[in-house]
């Protein structure tokens, strides 16, 4: 099975087939984007291409455009923040579970339609 960067290694060589990411991004039927993000793990330092298959895919496409001296740190920094992310969704969740919605009470009137109770 392939691993992520045989798949960007065979981008690059589309890449020089195809000549522009535009090009090669409509011929695989995916956005230019998609084709940029893969391609910028070419540019990882080679600790962190040796670290592709234990980190998050998508935080080491983010680093991979950033200099070689500030790439571990820009990935630690994202982890860092998607993991407070994380936490916070998870706090978010809680508290929402855990109040119970109340009814609401009506009041009564005898000009109410008959329709709505209490």
């Amino acid at each position: 099975m392939p691993t992520p960067l045989d798949e960007v290694h065979t981008l690059q060589r589309l890449l020089a087939i195809h000549g522009t990411q535009t090009a090669l991004a409509k011929r695989l039927h995916k956005s230019q984007g998609w084709v940029s993000q893969r391609l910028a793990l070419l540019n990882l330092t080679p600790q962190l291409k040796e670290r592709i298959s234990q980190e998050p895919f998508d935080l080491l496409r983010a680093v991979g455009n950033k200099p070689a001296d500030q790439q571990a740190a820009a990935l630690v920094e994202l982890k860092q923040q998607q993991a407070l992310q994380q936490a916070e969704k998870a706090a978010r969740r809680k508290r929402v579970g855990g109040s119970r919605a109340r009814p609401v009470k009506l009041p009564t009137s005898p000009l109410l339609p008959t329709f709505i109770t209490t």
